[in-house]
């Protein structure tokens, strides 16, 4: 293990000295594959919707999300500040370039991006950034059944999302016998939209900060098959209650 560490520190040197002199960029395809690496997460459950396809074309709109998808399902609330530190810009910087991308294949995932983006900012309590780009998300014009919808194993990093994860495998554990299982890893029901997860992270921020609800928060929540919507819908009433207060 010592070994390991030390081995660690001196990539992370490198990588250091090669960003600051230019030689490497943060999209650098050995740099998302170190920290990948090392923060690395034991994956239990996965999405039975979200496993797309690799592409390793960086002119690919969708490289960049696919990239992003892989350095955030490393996230949890096991990993450090240290290692969230690392991978937040590799994942904050994928997620910007995606929106970038003038293509037919970025606009109907831009919400998506956007509430990543978001939870990125709200797990750094960086609430003013995070209410735009929720806000933007809820918005959105674009039709319901043409969105992207988000992963949910991709959000564990967000406590009430992976306590969600959690209580939705036991739950799958106890109760179905017939509970899939494809090397030893569950899969799950993960599918969250972008509009309800944008509610959710900006009650969140409303009702801590005691503020009005007049930016739309908690509004006009439309139905859905989604279970991980419904879960997460059941934490923001509590929270629209409560502003209404």
């Amino acid at each position: 293990m010592c070994f390991k560490y030390y081995a660690c520190l001196l990539y992370s040197l490198q990588f250091a000295y090669s960003l600051s002199t230019g030689e490497i960029s943060w999209d650098c395809n050995l740099l998302v594959e170190f920290a990948n690496d090392i923060s690395s997460q034991s994956k239990i459950t996965r999405s039975q919707y979200h496993n797309f396809p690799k592409t390793y074309r960086p002119q690919s709109s969708r490289y960049h999300l696919i990239q992003a998808h892989s350095l955030m399902e490393n996230l949890a609330g096991l990993n450090n500040n240290s290692e969230f530190q690392l991978v937040s810009p590799r994942s904050k910087e994928f997620l910007r370039k995606f929106l970038e991308a003038d293509s037919s294949e970025s606009k109907c995932v831009t919400s998506a991006a956007l509430a990543y983006l978001a939870a990125f900012y709200f797990a750094s309590e960086e609430y003013k950034q995070t209410i735009q780009f929720c806000s933007t998300v809820i918005t959105d014009q674009t039709a319901q059944e043409e969105k992207e919808t988000l992963n949910a194993g991709c959000l564990l990093f967000i406590d009430d999302i992976a306590r969600i994860v959690g209580l939705c495998a036991l739950h799958k554990k106890i109760i179905d016998n017939n509970l899939l299982y494809v090397g030893r890893k569950i899969y799950l029901e993960l599918r969250l939209s972008p509009e309800v997860f944008a509610h959710y992270l900006g009650l969140s921020i409303l009702s801590t900060e005691s503020r009005s609800t007049n930016l739309g928060f908690g509004r006009d929540l439309y139905d859905s098959s989604f279970p991980m919507d419904n879960n997460v819908k059941a934490l923001i009433m509590p929270k629209c209650r409560l502003l209404l207060k």
